[in-house]
């Protein structure tokens, strides 16, 4: 689990309209398993948000495990100021562990040399 400054609040994105308007003004990098937005937050440190929806499973339990995945690799990445809000697939079920620990580094690496 994150510390609660590195979190991003769920009141930026828990109302459906907001969530519309917070999708449509970031920026974003699409991948085969999830989809990431980000833009400034004018913080030092970066915040993060992960939403596993029930159509990857059914299982909370398992969606926890997706969600504590992505945290554990997004932790490692540099603070430069940026919300980050990642929604899942549910193709990422098929996802093995080291492969989007693979993905998820290779994504941060550029976005961080952008």
């Amino acid at each position: 689990m994150l510390p609660r400054s590195k979190r991003l609040p769920k009141e930026e994105f828990s109302h459906l309209r907001r969530v519309k308007v917070l999708l449509s003004t970031r920026k974003s990098e699409h991948a085969p398993y999830f989809l990431i937005k980000y833009k400034t937050n004018g913080r030092i440190y970066n915040r993060f948000a992960v939403i596993v929806g029930t159509n990857v499973d059914k299982r909370s339990t398992r969606r926890h495990l997706w969600k504590r995945r992505f945290l554990a690799r997004l932790r490692m990445w540099p603070d430069n100021g940026k919300d980050f809000l990642i929604v899942t697939h549910p193709a990422i079920t098929t996802l093995g562990a080291a492969d989007l620990a693979q993905m998820l580094s290779s994504l941060g690496k550029e976005l961080f040399s952008k």
